[in-house]
């Protein structure tokens, strides 16, 4: 009887503990691999980059290789087997805060892999794992079946923790993510227009309005102003965002930037719910627009790099396109779709300034055909759907024309009269001014004045055109002067000084010589 109960002890004793023994060596053997592995795999998604080479080997040493030591060691030294394992824990515990520590450092922007979650997860498995092992205490493992499917159960469990840890290290711990409910009943006290941090209206769904942040996108209801959804990020900024009509209904593709591509995010409109989340090699991207099954990605302006069509339901990347003719890159100016046909307004600059329009097939990104147009004006070539087909518009908009405004002439004097035309003969045209025009230093004369001829002081003008009025006593000419001083003596009077010129005059040429001779004097 009292074997009976002495053997009852040991097997009430030993079917728990074997479980604990096996589910810890499971959980350690699984620990060293999934280690291993982490450390294989990058770190960072842009660039796959790994950890230094010390680093390395550090968490090799506390993890995989002193476990393997320890094991080797236990089963020669059975009696201490569990201070052996309370050291491999101990190691464990280290590896994986050097793990966390490292993991840490990586550059959300440049995209957290694999490598360090895992690394971290194997850790943290192997670490449990010794300890579970510990708590079991030397001896045999599960002989039946049963104790076995326990701990499968149990190992198990811990990979999904795992897992999700491993999730929530890449994505979760960035993303703050609702969707949405019923819609409102009534307005309650929210009165429009409200405030809200926005840097474009991404489109209207149904009873909602969606507006991209910098952080990511909202929908608001139209009846109450409330926040419908949101999909934010504290990792990447946001660079744009589109309302695609897909073959599952609104979708609304939010385009964060990374550091050597594009995260795209696709979401139920009306909920709010994630259908895709994929990165792509691209450079900054302007604008989403929708073609059918597919969603195209481009960017703008000078080095726009490639536009790409990602199927919208899947996020699969259907296409790429690089916008080059001639040899070197060309700008995209503008974009627009149908359900058929993505149409790219480009300008090249490699041979001179060329403005094009490229048609891709939506599914393909195969170019199906190209326009060109001689653009005379700095204006871009922008590119319209209408229907099945597409409008193209050049030059610039319609606007005043110039205005060259030209002073008129003044009046007709002798000096401001053109020079005659060398094909036709000169003709005398003076009119004599009185005296009271003329300079104060010559004496009237008495005599009669001269008539007219071709070789009077005055400039000669055209046969046909009618003779100059007299200038106004302010201004007198020179060719007044002249004929007053022919008719005093043979020598030529002095000119009278200018008036002065004020502010609101206009500005007149100085008056030039007569390239003729003076007149003969007139005897008296």
């Amino acid at each position: 009887m009292n074997l009976s109960r002495s053997a009852a002890r040991p097997a009430g004793r030993f079917a728990v503990r074997p479980v604990i023994r096996g589910t810890g060596l499971v959980a350690v053997v699984a620990g060293i691999a999934a280690v291993v592995t982490g450390l294989a795999l990058p770190w960072t998604l842009s660039g796959s980059r790994h950890p230094d080479g010390v680093t390395i080997a550090g968490i090799v040493f506390l993890g995989p290789l002193l476990s393997g030591l320890c094991v080797a060691y236990a089963r020669t030294e059975p009696r201490r087997f569990r201070l052996t394992a309370a050291v491999a824990a101990v190691a464990g515990l280290a590896a994986t805060l050097v793990a966390i520590g490292l993991a840490r450092l990586v550059e959300p922007s440049a995209g957290v892999g694999l490598g360090g979650p895992v690394t971290v997860a194997g850790a943290a498995a192997l670490t449990l794992g010794w300890l579970l092992a510990a708590i079991g205490g030397p001896g045999a493992l599960p002989g039946s079946a049963r104790p076995w499917l326990t701990v499968a159960a149990t190992v198990v469990v811990l990979a999904v923790v795992a897992g999700f840890a491993v999730d929530y290290a890449r994505e979760g711990r960035f993303v703050d993510a609702t969707t949405a409910g019923d819609p409102p009943t009534a307005a309650g006290d929210q009165t429009w227009p409200l405030p809200y941090v926005g840097v474009q209206l991404v489109g209207v769904h149904d009873q909602l309005a969606i507006v991209r942040a910098e952080d990511g996108v909202r929908a608001v209801w139209l009846a109450s102003g409330a926040i419908a959804w949101r999909y934010l990020r504290s990792d990447l900024p946001t660079q744009t965002a589109g309302l695609v009509d897909g073959p599952a209904g609104g979708t609304v593709v939010v385009v964060f930037g990374t550091d050597d591509g594009v995260l795209v995010t696709a979401l139920d409109a009306g909920s709010g719910q994630v259908r895709f989340t994929a990165r792509y090699q691209a450079g900054k991207m302007a604008s989403v627009h929708g073609a059918g099954r597919t969603v195209v990605l481009a960017g703008s302006g000078i080095g726009a790099g490639d536009l790409l069509g990602i199927d919208a339901t899947a996020g699969t990347l259907l296409w790429r396109w690089t916008p080059a003719r001639n040899g070197g890159p060309c700008d995209v100016t503008d974009l627009a779709t149908t359900a058929e046909t993505v149409a790219v307004a480009l300008r090249c600059r490699a041979q001179g300034v060329d403005d094009v329009a490229v048609g891709l097939t939506a599914t393909t990104g195969a170019e199906r055909w190209s326009w060109h147009t001689i653009q005379r004006s700095p204006t871009e070539l922008r590119i319209y759907a209408t229907g099945d087909g597409f409008v193209t518009v050049t030059g610039a908009s319609p606007a005043a024309p110039s205005t060259w405004t030209r002073t008129p002439a003044p009046s007709a004097t002798a000096t401001m009269l053109p020079a005659p035309w060398p094909s036709q003969p000169p003709a005398a045209s003076c009119s004599t001014p009185s005296p009271a025009a003329s300079a104060p230093t010559s004496p009237p004369s008495t005599s009669a004045p001269a008539p007219s001829s071709g070789t009077s002081g005055c400039r000669a003008s055209a046969p046909t055109s009618p003779s100059p009025p007299p200038p106004p006593p302010t201004r007198p000419t020179s060719c007044g002067a002249a004929r007053t001083a022919a008719s005093a003596s043979s020598a030529p009077a002095p000119r009278t000084a200018a008036p002065p010129r004020t502010a609101r005059s206009p500005a007149r040429p100085a008056a030039r010589r007569s390239p003729w001779p003076p007149p003969p004097p007139t005897p008296s």
